[in-house]
C-alpha cells in the first residue's frame, strides 16, 4: 500500500484510525478497544469492491442459466456443445471458452453476445456477458463460398470474370477430393505389397511327401478373387504336365523297344538309347515347368506388375514351343508324336497306337491351353498397365489442368 504513493493522514481516515496526536491514539479502556475493533471490521466490510461481487454473481447467474437453458431443452449432459469456429477454420476454439477467437473470424461465424436466441441447442458460446446466440454448424463448402465470394450456387448474375473464378474453384475443390482418394488407394497399395514382401512366408512348395525341401510359399488364396479361378486351374494344368512327362516317357521307352514287324520294308535299325535318355530327361520338366511358366503366372496375377507379366509371357512362349515339338514327335527323340504314330503304324504292334493315341492327344491339349494363356495374361498385361496410367495422370494432372 505504501509504495502506491498513500499518505499516513490518508490511511488513518481511511481504516478510522482517529486523530494523530499521542493522546488520541491511546485507547481509554477495553470499551474503546471493542469499539475500535468494531469501527475497523465495519469500515474494512463497507470497503470491499463491488466489482468483485458484482462479477462473482454474473459468472454464478450465467452458470445457473446455462444449466436452466440445458434442462429446459432437455439436453442431455454428456452432449457436447459446437463452437462455431472449431467447425471452420478454427479448431482450437471451444464452446466454454472465448478467451483465444481469431480477430478476423468468417462472416458466418459471428455471433451475437447479447443473451440466449431460439435455436435448437447447438453452437451455444458463453461470453462475460451470458450465455451468447446459437450458431448454425458451419461446412466447409459453406466458408469456400463465402471466401470466394459465391454465396449462391446460381452464376446468371455473375460476369465472365466470376465465372472462371467460380468455375477454378470448383475445379480446385474436386481435384483435392480426387487427390486424397487416389492418396489413400496408393497407401493401401503399397501397404499390402510391403505386407506380402516383408511377411516371411513359410515355405510350403514342394510338399514335404515328396521328401524335398520347401522353397517356395505357394498359396492361391492370395490371388485376388477375379484372377484366383484362372490361377487355379492353371495349377491343375500343371499336375496334369507332369503326369503327362512321366506317361510320355513310358510309352516312347515302350516304343523303342518294341520289335518291327516282318513284313516291314523301313529301317530296321533305331537309337533306342538315344530315346530312352531323352524320354527320361524331359522328366526335368516337372520342377522346371513350375518355375518357368506356372510360377511367373501366379506372382503377375498377385502383384499386377508390368514386369511379371512380361516374364509370365515368356515363360509360356517356351512352354508352347516345347509342347509343339513333343506334338511333332520327330524319331528317336524320346516325344511321343505325329511322326512317331505313323512310323508305329507302318512297322509296329497297332496296339501301340492306343497309348500314343492318348499322349498326343494331351499334347494337342497342353498346346491349345497355352496359346490360351498367352491370350489371357496379354489381356491381364494390358489391364494393369492401363490401369497405372490413369492413376499416374490424376496424379500428375490433380488440378485438372
Amino acid at each position: 500500500m505504501f509504495g502506491r504513493g498513500f499518505g499516513a493522514n490518508e490511511i488513518r481516515e481511511e481504516y478510522n484510525f482517529g486523530p494523530s496526536n499521542a493522546d488520541d491514539q491511546a485507547p481509554s479502556g477495553n470499551h474503546d478497544s471493542r469499539t475500535h475493533q468494531s469501527q475497523r471490521q465495519e469500515a474494512r466490510g463497507s470497503h470491499d469492491t463491488p466489482t468483485n461481487m458484482e462479477e462473482m454473481n454474473v459468472f454464478s447467474e450465467s452458470d445457473e442459466s446455462l444449466h436452466r437453458s440445458r434442462r429446459s431443452e432437455d439436453v442431455p449432459a454428456a452432449s457436447r456443445y459446437r463452437d462455431a469456429h472449431s467447425s471452420s477454420f478454427y479448431p482450437e476454439g471451444s464452446a466454454l471458452s472465448t478467451t483465444e477467437i481469431p480477430s478476423h473470424p468468417p462472416p458466418s461465424a459471428v455471433a451475437s453476445n447479447q443473451g440466449v436466441s431460439g435455436g435448437d441447442g447447438d453452437g451455444l458460446n458463453v461470453t462475460a456477458g451470458g450465455v451468447a446466440a446459437q450458431l448454425p454448424e458451419v461446412s466447409k463448402t459453406d466458408i469456400v463460398k463465402e471466401i470466394t465470394g459465391r454465396s449462391n450456387t446460381n452464376t446468371n448474375g455473375m460476369t465472365v470474370d466470376g465465372k472462371e473464378h467460380a468455375l477454378l474453384v470448383e475445379r480446385w475443390k474436386n481435384a483435392m477430393a480426387e487427390e486424397e482418394r487416389l492418396n489413400i488407394l496408393q497407401r493401401q497399395v503399397e501397404y499390402q505389397l510391403k505386407a506380402t514382401e516383408g511377411a516371411n512366408l513359410e515355405a510350403n512348395f514342394p510338399p514335404k511327401f515328396l521328401c524335398i525341401k520347401p522353397l517356395v510359399n505357394h498359396t492361391i488364396g492370395m490371388v485376388p478373387e477375379p484372377r484366383r479361378k484362372y490361377v487355379k486351374f492353371n495349377y491343375v494344368i500343371w499336375m496334369v504336365n507332369c503326369v503327362l512327362l512321366v506317361a510320355n516317357a513310358s510309352v516312347a521307352i515302350t516304343v523303342a523297344f518294341s520289335p518291327y514287324e516282318n513284313e516291314f520294308e523301313g529301317p530296321k535299325a533305331s537309337n533306342k538309347a538315344q530315346a530312352t535318355a531323352l524320354s527320361i530327361a524331359y522328366l526335368l520338366g516337372v520342377p522346371l515347368s513350375f518355375f518357368v511358366w506356372h510360377w511367373p503366372i501366379y506372382k503377375a496375377c498377385i502383384t499386377g506388375l508390368a514386369t511379371r507379366h512380361l516374364v509370365s509371357l515368356c515363360g509360356l512362349l517356351v512352354a508352347l514351343a516345347f509342347a509343339i515339338f513333343m506334338l511333332v514327335g520327330l524319331p528317336d527323340t524320346g516325344a511321343c508324336g505325329a511322326i512317331l504314330a505313323m512310323e508305329v503304324y507302318e512297322g509296329k504292334s497297332n496296339y501301340l497306337l492306343i497309348p500314343l493315341g492318348v499322349v498326343i492327344s494331351l499334347w494337342c491339349f497342353e498346346t491349345a491351353y497355352f496359346f490360351y494363356c498367352m491370350v489371357v495374361q496379354w489381356k491381364f498385361y494390358r489391364l494393369d498397365i492401363m490401369a497405372q496410367r490413369e492413376a499416374r495422370s490424376h496424379i500428375d494432372n490433380v488440378i485438372g489442368v
